[in-house]
């Protein structure tokens, strides 16, 4: 219907949404975007909360190979990811990053969707904790906060002022390749990536510095 009801994309610019679908479904985000038809910036807060959930469907009778295959009910987020993170840790890590959900096989992007993996479960359990203790939970709905989104979004705004959406999508070194037109996307099943990774010493290196910093 999007194909055949508009011309040009549909622009979205999303603040703390959750994950919406699997890997099919931001496989079929992504066919839409490589077709110009849609185009989604989605800002998220490192410690929010609601924008790592749900990991997963609740929907039973999930398929054993399907799962292992990596395109079972396990979400995926799409579109273009304003990550911003605390001010308080500004001089540490950047205040934010642009980065993208990506289905190449590439080591380099491998790498990157594992960095990620491991900061947004860093996140996931440090709130968690901070929800168990009666004197955090203030911090965790904090994070989810309009007031809170839009303080990390003003110290950004000078460098997002200077850029269009279709600037970013135009950024290999967001995208990458994935939205050329002839991209053929591939599922990887978590038994190939394991494979990729033991025989990788880029891969098993960012696994390292990443436990590292632990």
């Amino acid at each position: 219907e999007i194909i055949k009801l508009i011309s040009g994309p549909v622009r979205v610019v999303s603040i703390a949404s959750p994950y919406v679908g699997n890997v099919k479904f931001l496989l079929a985000f992504q066919s839409l975007e490589r077709l110009n038809r849609l185009r989604h910036l989605r800002a998220a807060n490192a410690e929010d909360l609601v924008s790592l959930m749900p990991i997963a469907s609740p929907k039973l009778g999930v398929n054993v190979k399907d799962l292992v295959d990596g395109i079972a009910y396990v979400y995926r987020h799409c579109g273009i990811k304003l990550h911003l993170n605390e001010l308080s840790k500004a001089g540490t890590e950047p205040i934010y990053k642009l980065t993208y959900s990506s289905t190449q096989n590439t080591e380099e992007s491998i790498a990157n969707e594992i960095y990620s993996f491991f900061e947004d479960t860093k996140n996931f359990v440090a709130s968690i904790k901070k929800v168990l203790k009666k004197s955090e939970q203030a911090d965790v709905l904090r994070y989810h906060s309009c007031d809170e989104y839009e303080l990390r979004i003003n110290e950004c705004k000078a460098d997002l002022n200077k850029i269009t959406l279709e600037d970013l999508y135009k950024d290999k070194n967001i995208v990458g390749d994935t939205l050329d037109p002839d991209y053929v996307p591939t599922l990887t099943s978590t038994g190939q990536t394991i494979s990729k990774i033991s025989s990788s010493p880029l891969l098993k290196n960012t696994i390292k510095d990443i436990l590292s910093k632990k």
